[in-house]
């Protein structure tokens, strides 16, 4: 599923042409990615030009000239797609923006679980759906706080999306690994030493996966996510990494390196 990192290698990737012409036509190809009422969809966005991007958690939003938004959710599986002549049309398109240059915007979507928005106001967005402050622009204090208020898991606060918006399963298995905290201690219950450390190693994580645009191979050696998935080791201790269901997530962790 994309997660932060993904969905910001993907806005950085549209901004790449975007703003280059204006849209000669939208077409949809599946109506269930659809969530706004399609001929205002349509109405609104066809002759006009993209002007900017923004990316809060998993959301990429697009700005029209009119000051709507156009927000794409890419669900489990969906991305954007830039391609040319209908010959090359991605497989699985389930929204095509055409452009008066001749270049066209992809939604690609193959179990269709994503989804496409028109949007009037970000911030009202937000509220309306609980959408919290994007993790990588929250603050440490705030982030602290939240936590320290919270009885439930530390593995399961971290997911929260109304208190940052963007920390998928991978992306907290690796930031208590890093920070040496195992994911079932009570939210409650940890220090300040320790909330400041997954704070810092949150930020670290994003950061260097929004780096390498979510290439998993090219992280670090001692990141826990290339060993995730099968019978992966630790890369610090060499043990076994276990896995455990953590609020109803599949979490991994090494217990003998994430005792505390």
């Amino acid at each position: 599923m994309p997660e932060l990192p993904e969905v910001e290698a993907y806005r950085m990737y549209v901004e790449t042409a975007l703003f280059e012409s204006p849209i000669q036509k939208v077409e949809l190809l599946r109506e269930k990615v659809m969530k706004s009422d399609w001929k205002e969809f349509k109405k609104q966005t066809e002759g006009q030009r993209f002007i900017s991007t923004k990316r809060i958690g998993k959301y990429l939003f697009m700005q029209l000239e009119n000051k709507k938004w156009v927000l794409f959710h890419f669900g489990m599986t969906g991305k954007p797609e830039f391609y040319q002549s209908k010959e090359v049309q991605p497989k699985h398109s389930r929204l095509i923006i055409h452009f008066e240059s001749g270049l066209k915007l992809s939604f690609v979507c193959m179990r269709l679980f994503g989804r496409v928005e028109l949007v009037n106001s970000i911030e009202q967005y937000q509220k309306e759906h609980k959408l919290g402050i994007d993790a990588l622009e929250v603050s440490q204090s705030d982030f602290s706080d939240y936590l320290s208020s919270r009885k439930a898991a530390v593995k399961t606060v971290l997911l929260h999306q109304n208190a940052f918006a963007g920390v998928g399963n991978w992306i907290a298995d690796e930031v208590l690994f890093q920070s040496e905290i195992h994911p079932e201690i009570r939210a409650h219950k940890l220090t300040k030493k320790q909330l400041e450390r997954i704070y810092d190693d949150l930020q670290e994580v994003l950061k260097i996966a929004v780096q390498k645009q979510a290439n998993y191979h090219e992280f670090p050696e001692h990141f826990m996510v290339k060993e995730r998935w099968g019978d992966g080791n630790c890369p610090k201790c060499g043990e076994e990494l276990k896995r455990i269901v953590v609020g109803g997530r599949g979490t991994y962790l090494c217990e003998n390196e994430q005792a505390g």
